[in-house]
């Protein structure tokens, strides 16, 4: 396949890192995150299986949208798993019922640490 002229080529870009100005530029970019989680607070919450049929465990709430949310634990939940979820939002004991659609472990290094385990549970309005 013959090259479009007007296409420029792709040359390796020789940077000298020592350079006072690169050094600040990327001082200033040291904080920055690509992350596609929103600006929801985790919160710390505890969880029962089988719509409150278990144990209560401790799980953290990282992510709620209207129709699922994303929890991390230090277990692993199957698909289909139907999950209670009790939380306090101010002086308010709240709860949320949840079913498993995805779990992994987590990617990023801060999820490593932590227990690592993510799951997204489609919202249901009742425990039944």
């Amino acid at each position: 396949m013959p090259r479009d002229k007007d296409f420029p080529s792709q040359r390796p870009v020789k940077a000298d890192w020592s350079d006072p100005e690169l050094q600040a530029l990327l001082k200033k970019t040291e904080q920055w995150q690509i992350d596609q989680r929103s600006g929801f607070v985790a919160e710390d919450v505890q969880i029962d299986l089988r719509w409150g049929a278990g144990v209560p465990c401790a799980a953290r709430l990282v992510d709620l949208h209207d129709e699922f949310f994303v929890l991390q634990t230090a277990l692993s939940l199957s698909v289909g798993e139907h999950v209670r979820v009790d939380r306090r939002v101010g002086d308010q004991a709240t709860i949320l019922w949840g079913e498993v659609m995805q779990s992994r472990a987590g990617v990023r290094a801060g999820d490593q640490v932590q227990d690592g385990q993510f799951h997204w549970l489609r919202r249901g309005t009742t425990g039944k």
